[in-house]
């Protein structure tokens, strides 16, 4: 039988210094999934994220990316590296788009498409240029391809980011508040090529406080708070009737602040 999970964490735990950013953290995300993780500032969202593609070492617990264990601490308490092969493949089978764009500033919106192509996959650069033309026009810039970061938008270049991420062929897109560098007119087309990936049914878990896109998008609401998950739900039973105290704090601190974020009916 397939392999139906993309993501599985186990235990997952995460400290920096004496503070404990993410705290036994167990979470299964379902190929073709979009989960989007809610929760206050510094509630370990962007850490789990992080610790997913290896960005940060977890301290402990296991994880798996499309069936491979990447890495993990057994009961002897011995770390179990991860080699650079593996590192490569979760790079190749996992993208992930940051909340600022992150381009090379000397390089056009092709060349940073097709830089990781090149340098991961070993394609040959004309074979790259084409791909990531396809990708630029993929997320609606096909005519910016010769255009360098300083003259793009705030919006453009992180669908520049996003291209860039899917020029990789990811079976994963992770998303850490893509939005929140963005002036607020800006925001709409990032969402618009995000919710076309979630039409094409790519598995997605986003951090972001985007309520609106969460209930559009989402068939999960992760709210985190303190490190730990303390809600995994549908956006209705999330919006509409969050189980937690806390969760129903923060929803109601998020709307009195931003109406218009309000998503229920």
């Amino acid at each position: 039988m397939p392999e139906t999970v993309a993501i599985r964490v186990e235990g997952l735990c995460k400290s920096f210094g004496s503070f404990q950013a993410l705290k036994n953290i167990d979470l299964e995300v379902r190929l073709g999934e979009k989960i989007c993780i809610l929760g206050p500032s510094g509630s370990g969202k962007s850490t789990l994220l992080r610790c997913i593609n290896l960005l940060e070492e977890p301290d402990a617990g296991i994880l798996h990316v499309n069936g491979k264990m990447m890495n993990f601490s057994p009961a002897s308490g011995r770390r179990v590296g991860v080699s650079e092969g593996d590192m490569n493949q979760l790079r190749r089978s996992v993208g992930m788009v940051f909340q600022n764009f992150n381009l090379w500033s000397h390089m056009t919106a092709l060349q940073n498409v097709m830089e990781a192509p090149v340098q991961v996959k070993g394609l040959k650069r004309a074979a790259a240029a084409k791909l990531a033309a396809e990708h630029l026009q993929r997320v609606g810039l096909g005519d910016k391809a010769d255009a360098y970061p300083s003259q793009l938008s705030g919006g453009q270049q992180q669908r520049v980011a996003i291209a860039r991420a899917l020029a990789m062929e990811p079976k994963v897109m992770l998303f850490d508040e893509p939005t929140s560098s963005l002036d607020p007119e800006l925001v709409s087309e990032v969402l618009d090529v995000m919710e076309k990936l979630a039409g094409e049914g790519m598995t997605m878990l986003v951090v972001t406080h985007e309520m609106g896109f969460a209930a559009e998008v989402a068939h999960r609401i992760i709210f985190m708070d303190e490190g730990t998950i303390i809600e995994d739900s549908g956006p209705g039973q999330f919006f509409d009737h969050p189980e937690s105290q806390r969760a129903a704090q923060f929803l109601a601190k998020l709307f009195r602040h931003n109406p218009a974020k309000q998503t229920t009916q």
